[in-house]
């Protein structure tokens, strides 16, 4: 199939896996204005091999962007005192797709929890002021459906299981990459 596509169908495929656009309508609107020659493919008639490789194209990116982002429009608690870790969770879920509650000590996260919907609890267990274990207990047993992920520079095998000992739905080490974060972030989000 591949060797009878044309190149038309080749650039269209290309430009549609690199777009951040997930709206095909706007993704094909963005494209007649960027390549004029292939506006004839985009709304007119098809060869059918060009049309199967243009809709797979289509319906790969569609779907590649609805599996992405499930934190968009939840709140989301942060909890640490770590100022670095206060920035990159800002600059990761900005204040348009999300609602982000930082929190630094345990009357804090339960002032939140009772004054806000919390969709979602990043924290680490590691701060000050707080046993960080025995606050996921808490959390636990103030609402079990909230997932609690840690996000802890704690690296002993002993402390990731006592995270999970006392109740975190998952784990990831703050030395983990961006996109390792994220994925565990939207698979709890969903």
């Amino acid at each position: 199939m591949k060797e009878n596509l044309t190149d038309e169908s080749i650039k269209f495929y290309r430009y549609l896996k690199e777009s951040k656009n997930s709206d095909i309508g706007e993704i094909c609107e963005e494209m007649a204005n960027k390549f004029p020659e292939l506006q004839m493919h985009l709304y007119g008639d098809l060869k059918v091999i060009e049309g199967l490789a243009l809709s797979l194209a289509v319906i790969e990116k569609s779907s590649e962007n609805k599996r992405k982002h499930f934190w968009v429009g939840k709140t989301i608690m942060v909890i640490d005192n770590d100022l670095n870790s206060r920035k990159f969770a800002q600059k990761l879920f900005t204040k348009d797709y999300c609602k982000l509650l930082f929190a630094e000590n345990q009357s804090d996260v339960i002032n939140y929890l009772y004054s806000n919907k919390v969709d979602l609890i990043i924290m680490e267990v590691l701060i000050t002021e707080v046993d960080g274990f025995e606050l996921i207990k808490t959390l636990k047993k103030m609402n079990r459906d909230i997932p609690v992920i840690v996000h802890s520079s704690c690296n002993q095998k002993n402390q990731q299981d006592q995270c999970f000992y006392n109740g975190c739905d998952d784990f990831i080490s703050k030395d983990s990459s961006k996109k390792e974060f994220l994925e565990v972030v939207d698979f709890w989000a969903e």
